[in-house]
C-alpha cells in the first residue's frame, strides 16, 4: 500500500493503493524490502533475486512496474596458472651485451601476454617474442637474469630458471686460479 508512482508495490501498475496487496509473481518470498529511492526488492527462499520500482539502471529501464528477476555472480572464477617459461639460456654477444632465450610455457593459454625480463630482480622490459637483447652492461659487474610469463591482466607466472652473467673481475680471477693451479700441476709434474 502507498504510493506507486514509479510502480515500486510491483503490481504492474502506477496506481497508489490504500491496502496492502499480494505483489503478482513473487511467491516463497524470504524476505522483501522497499526504500526511499521508490525502489524495491525481494528474495525468494530459493535465493532467486527480484527488483521493481524506479531508475533502475542497470536494465536500462526508468521503472520496472512489476518484479524482474536478476543474477548476481558471486561464485569465484576459476583460476587459470599461468606456466612459467622454461630452458631460460644467456649467450654472451660482447662485453656489453648478452642475449636471453627460452621455450615457451608447455600449456600456453590464450589469456598470455608475452614476457617479462628481470635483471637483478628488477623489471627491465617486455616483450612477446621468445628472446631479448640486453645491452650497456657494466663488464665488471655479474648479473642474474629470469622471466615470467604475464597475462593481459598483468598477473605473472612464477620465475623461470634464473642465469647468470659474470664480471670480467670473476672470470679473470678465475682465470688466474685455473692459471695458477695448472702452474702447480705442470712444477709437481717436473719435480
Amino acid at each position: 500500500m502507498g504510493g506507486n508512482r514509479y510502480g515500486q508495490l510491483g503490481d504492474g501498475t502506477t496506481v497508489n493503493r490504500l491496502l496492502p496487496i499480494q505483489v503478482p509473481g513473487l511467491s516463497e518470498v524470504d524476505s522483501i524490502a522497499a526504500g526511499n529511492g521508490y525502489i524495491s526488492g525481494a528474495v525468494s527462499k530459493s535465493s532467486q533475486i527480484y527488483i521493481w520500482g524506479k531508475d533502475v539502471r542497470s536494465l536500462n529501464a526508468k521503472s520496472l512496474t512489476s518484479p524482474h528477476q536478476i543474477t548476481i555472480d558471486d561464485q569465484p572464477k576459476e583460476m587459470v596458472t599461468i606456466d612459467k617459461p622454461v630452458n631460460l639460456i644467456l649467450k654472451v654477444m660482447n662485453s656489453s651485451t648478452v642475449q636471453l632465450s627460452w621455450d615457451q610455457p608447455k600449456a600456453q593459454n590464450e589469456l598470455e601476454d608475452g614476457y617479462n625480463i628481470y635483471q637483478n630482480n628488477v623489471l627491465i622490459g617486455s616483450t612477446k617474442e621468445k628472446n631479448y637483447v640486453i645491452n650497456n652492461l657494466d663488464a665488471t659487474k655479474e648479473y642474474n637474469f629470469y622471466i615470467t610469463t604475464k597475462d593481459t591482466s598483468g598477473k605473472e607466472s612464477e620465475a623461470s630458471n634464473t642465469v647468470k652473467r659474470e664480471g670480467l673481475r670473476n672470470i679473470l680471477t678465475s682465470i688466474i686460479l685455473q692459471d695458477s693451479l695448472r702452474t702447480s700441476c705442470l712444477n709437481r709434474v717436473r719435480k
